[in-house]
């Protein structure tokens, strides 16, 4: 009798092993298809704002679907950064009590710091502020806080599972409007003829000197050059190796 049982015991130890290996795989398969995803959206709405804003919407169709995911991709290994820290460290400060004060304080730290930061910068020339870094430190520590009260809410609530819907929402909506944010920013930044992080290029085939400015490097090796006449706004999208960089070796 005891002969029969090992062998039936041992099918069904690699049984469950087997299945707890399946259920692990489809669900690294299902964040790395939800990752995929959002990381896809995410790139997209930003090279919509940023295009757009440029009037040169039609530009986001000179990129495959491989490098519009590749651009959020710093994004999505912080976003994974962010939850094994969490899934780590929570477990050590859950029961370390924090106050919407402690938030505050730490809050109004960082944004006094970085406020600082600004005005030393645009008032004090030939000085360059490093206070940015307490900003920086500051706003990491409300974030933690934050962070640690807001989970304690979740995992001591009775609606755990409604709760934390709410929270992934709300972080997805802050995170996509953020993207829709910057874009719109880079791009005024980009199509402001005085900004510095334009450059100078013209075309190594036209013998007139005409300039244009280097507005984005897309994919395939090309560049989208913006030129103005007459208030006129001209795009074109040319080969790097047709163009020469000012202030570059190839010039």
């Amino acid at each position: 009798m005891t002969s029969q049982t090992e062998p039936r015991a041992e099918t069904q130890r690699i049984t469950r092993t087997v299945a707890t290996a399946g259920s692990a795989v489809a669900m690294a398969a299902s964040a790395v298809s939800i990752l995929t995803a959002f990381g896809y959206i995410l790139s997209y709405r930003y090279l919509r704002a940023f295009y757009r804003t440029l009037g040169a919407e039609w530009a986001i169709d000179l990129y495959p679907p491989t490098q519009i995911i590749q651009i959020s991709a710093p994004l999505a290994i912080g976003i994974i950064g962010l939850c094994f820290t969490v899934w780590t460290v929570y477990p050590q400060v859950k029961d370390t009590k924090v106050s919407f004060f402690e938030v505050c304080v730490a809050s109004s730290i960082a944004a006094v710091a970085f406020c600082t930061h600004l005005a030393v910068n645009r008032y004090l020339s030939g000085y360059t502020s490093h206070i940015w870094i307490v900003a920086a430190i500051a706003l990491g520590v409300a974030v933690l806080m934050l962070t640690t009260k807001v989970l304690r809410h979740v995992f001591e609530s009775d609606n755990r599972v409604t709760t934390a819907m709410y929270l992934l929402l709300l972080a997805a909506y802050g995170i996509f409007s953020s993207a829709d944010f910057l874009g719109t920013r880079n791009a005024q930044r980009a199509g402001n003829e005085d900004s510095s992080s334009q450059r100078e290029v013209r075309l190594a085939s036209d013998s007139s000197g005409a300039s244009y400015r280097l507005v984005a490097i897309v994919p395939y090796e090309r560049a989208l050059l913006r030129s103005e006449r007459n208030r006129h706004i001209e795009y074109r999208v040319l080969p790097l190796n047709e163009l020469i960089i000012k202030g570059s070796q190839r010039n």
